[in-house]
């Protein structure tokens, strides 16, 4: 057992971060998104550099973190060509990056700060502006399939019922 197998069994969060690069939209499915900080709002991703997933988002200097509910997204935005991404999904032009038209909230943030770690980046980004346009249930990505929240609690819900 490695450190990967152990990291299946707890359930992650899953965003697609989006940004302008060389005046083409990129973007990538990222399950390692967090807050850093309230005051200053500060939040952080981790890129894989070994895939050069971090250039855009050095180069470009801001991001877009885009929170979705929709799996195929999620797929496409993890497994698709990088070149054709865009091409599958509905987005608007924001001030840092592309916004997934089916993106329930959004966060648009600039580069504040990269630290070098291992095989990753992690990427700090200072707030710039929240929209929420709705409230749903996350997706998040456990034992390595993607989920949407309410079907777990649903499927919660139908195990108490048995109890």
């Amino acid at each position: 057992m490695d450190l990967r197998d152990v990291m299946r069994t707890l359930p992650l969060g899953i965003v697609i971060v989006t940004t302008f690069w060389n005046n083409l939209p990129i973007g990538m499915t990222v399950n390692t998104f967090n807050s850093v900080s309230l005051n200053p709002p500060l939040i952080l991703f981790l890129a894989d550099v070994t895939k050069g997933n971090e250039k855009p988002y050095e180069e470009s200097g801001m991001f877009v973190v885009n929170f979705i509910d929709d799996v195929e997204i999620a797929r496409i935005f993890s497994s698709e060509d990088v070149h054709q991404r865009f091409s599958k999904v509905k987005y608007i032009l924001g001030n840092c990056g592309p916004i997934l038209s089916k993106a329930y909230a959004y966060i648009e943030a600039k580069v504040k700060d990269i630290v070098s770690e291992g095989d990753h980046k992690i990427i700090v980004g200072e707030v710039k502006k929240i929209n929420v346009t709705n409230y749903s249930a996350s997706l998040i990505y456990y034992d390595k399939m993607f989920w949407r929240l309410q079907e777990l609690f649903s499927a919660k819900s139908s195990f108490r019922d048995h109890e």
